[in-house]
């Protein structure tokens, strides 16, 4: 098996042979609510695009495919008024986890190639916060 390349970007923006990979993190960002990760590639048509969320370098999420956002929504139980046209819509994936700070990595093939995405941080706040967690920029910390 061939060993993946791993492009790293603390701000979620890769770009990789021939393509592009922009991810982010939203919704409330606080522990039990649904948090969501969010995925879009240049490349028209790139499966599975899967992620995984690690904590203390300890994976706390498994490798898991992503989805488009209305079954992502379906999930939650979120309802998107707004709704995004077809052809931006992006892939995603939401998860519930405790107050912490936390990693992203993303993963898919192209080309025969492995490729794996990494450097995103993000903070999910206690659930008595003021205000929910955010994705962590390389000049907040």
């Amino acid at each position: 098996m061939t060993e993946p390349t791993t492009l790293e970007s603390p701000t979620g923006r890769w770009e990789g042979p021939g393509f592009s990979l922009t991810a982010w993190t939203s919704g409330d960002m606080r522990e039990t609510e649904f948090m969501y990760v969010w995925a879009e590639c240049s490349l028209e048509r790139v499966w599975p695009v899967e992620y995984r969320i690690l904590r203390d370098g300890v994976e706390a999420v498994p490798w898991t495919a992503m989805a488009d956002s209305a079954r992502v929504f379906a999930k939650t139980g979120f309802v998107d008024e707004g709704g995004s046209p077809a052809d931006t819509d992006p892939l995603g994936g939401a998860e519930r986890l405790r107050a912490g700070v936390y990693e992203l990595e993303l993963r898919f093939s192209w080309n025969d190639h492995p490729y794996r995405f990494t450097g995103v941080r993000f903070e999910v706040a206690a659930q008595s916060a003021e205000h929910g967690g955010w994705m962590l920029r390389p000049e907040s910390g």
